[in-house]
């Protein structure tokens, strides 16, 4: 898988199927590396926010880099789909589609990318929808 491994574990309904997230993850890191991708229950998203970002709620997604810069991407992430479907609902989009764009989101965080200034936000924004693109989501931005 173009020197991608993947590992994704459902722990929480309402996630895209698996094959759907291998073939997101190799578009979104076609250098390779290795990566797995956990789909939680909100109160799991609530305890991972809490312990490494020392916020409250759950989030929709995280992101956690293992690796140096220059170096084969290696990280985990993490995707509410309870989260992901009350997002997708305020804005009118499949709730699947809109989990398999935080799949995207993150694995872009973890080859680097970031949206903390508006030229990082618009170059993440560009990227992710120029993967999702290859899939006919181009449009759930």
């Amino acid at each position: 898988m173009n020197g991608l491994s993947v590992s994704v574990q459902y722990a929480a309904d309402g996630a895209p199927p698996r094959p759907l997230v291998r073939a997101l993850l190799k578009s979104a890191l076609p250098s390779g590396g290795e990566i797995s991708v956990r789909f939680v229950a909100p109160e799991e998203m609530k305890q991972l926010n809490r312990r490494f970002r020392n916020k409250t709620g759950a989030a929709d997604v995280l992101s956690f880099a293992y690796h140096a810069a220059g170096a084969p991407v290696l990280g985990d992430i993490a995707v509410c789909p309870a989260a992901a479907a009350e997002t997708a609902k305020r804005r009118g989009i499949s709730p699947e589609a809109h989990a398999a764009r935080l799949v995207v989101h993150g694995a872009l965080h973890l080859a680097g990318m970031r949206h903390d200034t508006d030229a990082a936000a618009q170059k993440m924004e560009s990227a992710e929808r120029g993967v999702l693109s290859q899939f006919g989501m181009e449009n759930i931005l």
